[in-house]
């Protein structure tokens, strides 16, 4: 959807207003099948797309976040996506390629079936769709990537001179 925006009209955008952070996520919506284990598309069509959203908003640092967990019934019980570890490093990739920051939300989430032990805590922080986060759940993740995004300000703080 990225590559669709008009490049003269972002820069418009960026022309009028500061922005200093853009942040990607995008995922779960990629992992539609449950079989699915190739994303390597999905990489094809997200480089550009962060290339072009460097190069219409040079002042922002940009973050690339991965997919959160999201699970399917495989044998009669929900687990997480297969493919999940294989969309995740092609998020990495391309935030690696495009000189780009890279936050884990997966693994912030607790990894490997995180999505459906989320979804049976009492009070859960999923939906029982075993795919989004709820009220609480997304609260949680917020302030872990703030705080992931304040530990990391502070480390770069003591690196400087």
């Amino acid at each position: 959807e990225f590559a669709k925006f008009d490049s003269t009209f972002l820069s418009q955008v960026a022309a009028e207003n500061a922005y200093d952070l853009l942040i990607f996520q995008y995922g779960v919506n990629v992992l539609y099948k449950p079989e699915d284990k190739n994303f390597n598309w999905y990489g094809r069509t997200l480089v550009p797309a962060v290339k072009k959203m460097k190069n219409c908003f040079p002042d922002a640092d940009i973050v690339v976040v991965s997919t959160a967990d999201r699970a399917f019934r495989y044998e009669g019980e929900y687990k997480s996506a297969i493919g999940i570890d294989s969309l995740i490093k092609v998020q990495a990739a391309a935030a690696y390629q495009t000189d780009c920051a890279f936050y884990n939300l997966f693994v912030t989430m607790g990894g490997k079936n995180s999505i459906v032990d989320w979804a049976s805590r009492n009070p859960s922080l999923a939906n029982k769709d075993y795919v989004h986060p709820n009220h609480r759940g997304a609260k949680l993740l917020a302030e872990y990537f703030f705080q992931a995004i304040l530990n990391d300000y502070q480390l770069y703080k003591i690196s400087q001179p």
